[in-house]
Order: structure tokens, then sequence, then C-alpha cells
């Protein structure tokens, strides 16, 4: 993930009230991410293209 994706997805998300998920590709896979989703007390689903 570029640094920027990572700045868009949190500036996203930090201003948005009413989620309760997050749905993002593997593009947004990374461990500050699911931190943050957890400390705002979302559900992420990240979607892995396996296969």
């Amino acid at each position: 993930m570029t640094r920027q994706n990572s700045f868009f997805f949190i500036a996203i998300i930090s201003k948005i009230k009413s989620l309760s998920i997050i749905v993002t590709d593997k593009s947004y896979d990374s461990e500050d991410n699911h931190v943050l989703v957890r400390e705002l007390h979302y559900f992420s689903v990240i979607h892995l293209d396996i296969g």
C-alpha cells in the first residue's frame, strides 16, 4: 500500500461516524489500518484475491 492510500483511508474513516463495517480491497490491508478500525469500534473486511 502506498502512503497516500493509507493517508486517505485514515482521513475518510475517521470522519464518518455512522459506519459499523469497513470493506476494502487488499491494498488497504495494513496493521495500522486494522488498529484504527478496531479503535473506532468498527469491523473490517479486507478482500484478499486468492487463487
